[in-house]
């Protein structure tokens, strides 16, 4: 479930980049424990080298907000988004002629194609069935079966209005990472973790009622089918292209809309196409308004791996407070990446960061400086003119 609430960004507003709930797989995190969950098949380790309880909400959105942060500070470096996102941008016409056959250059690079962020629901209300194929001891798998002909990767699940008491098909309700695989013959089969289909009710409480020190979680309970929704909707979410590229006048009058065409996506290069002619229009044609999708391509619906590590990295070095409840792996590695990459021999600090690492453009930490590298040897450079 790894919801963010909080997580703000300019940006890709409106969008949701699954960072979250990446989080805490190369961080050696425990799924169940971080989606708040405790009990058969995700016991809480107590002991002293150990952290002892599970996450709860604000440590995630912390988390989260940190993670987005560094992937916007990173993108714009790279000059590309660390996972394909939707944007929007505007461009003045030239004074060349013809203004259909001019070549523009997107602000974010390695271009997917054109067209906006859309979605539909598929079927609302579709029951989720839990299992254990795994042999755990406890349901740790959730499945959806539901009858469409929509594309494996535009399918979607959301939480239910009646859960999570927001807007049905709200980006920040989405459950993921999910599995899509279909029979061919329009029955589409969703599984998921049982750890992210926890009842928003429960994850937004983050002690117990009967509490009034804040001392103790509020921990969803692995075998209490009660702390588990039922039914979540499907959506399908994809790529509208009815109005890529949009002409319009000086004073914002619509003139006419574009399919577009795209020059060189690695380079995020488009044009417009064929236009009527400025005799079609009542006013003449000013500036275009461009909708794009664009970002490094996911790797089985993940993040590149170098990119999500350094991401991560990054996130853990400009992170103030250290979470106390992680268990002993994560703490390690957190611990690493926010400490100046420097080392102790003797009672002596030795600075082992090179003269290239220690003028890195996003801080002297360990996180910080990987990040830097990864993003000096990752980044796309920017040429003033492209043809």
């Amino acid at each position: 479930m790894a919801n963010a609430l909080t997580v703000s960004d300019n940006l890709t507003p409106g969008q949701n980049h699954h960072f979250l709930n990446q989080w805490y797989i190369p961080m050696i995190e425990n799924i169940w424990h971080f989606n708040q969950c405790a009990g058969i098949g995700a016991p809480v380790l107590t002991a002293n080298d150990k952290g002892g309880a599970v996450y709860i909400q604000s440590e995630r959105e912390m988390i989260a907000r940190a993670l987005e942060s560094a992937a916007m500070r990173m993108a714009i470096d790279l000059n590309y988004w660390p996972c394909p996102a939707y944007f929007q941008e505007e461009f003045t016409l030239g004074k060349g002629w013809p203004s259909a056959a001019q070549v523009f250059r997107g602000r974010w690079l390695q271009t997917v194609e054109l067209g906006s962020r859309a979605q539909s629901v598929i079927q609302a209300g579709a029951a989720v069935a839990y299992s254990d194929p795994t042999g755990s001891g406890v349901n740790d798998t959730a499945t959806i079966i539901v009858n469409t002909t929509v594309a494996n990767d535009e399918i979607r699940l959301y939480y239910q209005a009646a859960d999570s008491l927001a807007p049905a098909g709200d980006v920040r309700y989405e459950i993921e990472p999910i599995s899509v695989t279909d029979n061919g013959a329009g029955q589409v089969t969703i599984v998921a973790h049982r750890a992210l289909f926890v009842k928003p009710s429960e994850w937004k409480l983050s002690y117990l009622a009967i509490d009034p020190n804040l001392n103790n979680f509020n921990i969803i309970d692995t075998a209490t089918a009660a702390g588990f929704v039922t039914a979540v909707d499907v959506y399908r979410v994809y790529t509208d292209t009815t109005s890529n590229i949009q002409l319009l006048s000086a004073d914002g009058t619509l003139l006419q809309t574009f399919t577009g065409e795209i020059q060189n996506a690695y380079l995020s290069a488009f044009r417009m196409g064929n236009l009527c002619g400025s005799f079609c229009f009542d006013k003449y044609p000013s500036r275009i308004v461009v909708n794009y999708k664009a970002g490094s391509p996911l790797v089985d619906g993940f993040v590149d791996a170098e990119l999500l590590e350094a991401m991560i990295a990054y996130a853990a070095g400009n992170m103030l407070p250290k979470l106390s409840k992680m268990s002993g792996w994560t703490q390690e590695v957190w611990t690493r990446y926010h400490a100046p990459m420097v080392e102790s021999e003797g009672g002596s600090i030795i600075p082992v960061a090179t003269t290239l690492q220690a003028n890195s453009g996003y801080g002297a930490r360990t996180g910080q400086v990987k990040a830097w590298d990864t993003v000096m040897s990752r980044r796309i450079m920017r040429a003033n003119k492209f043809f």
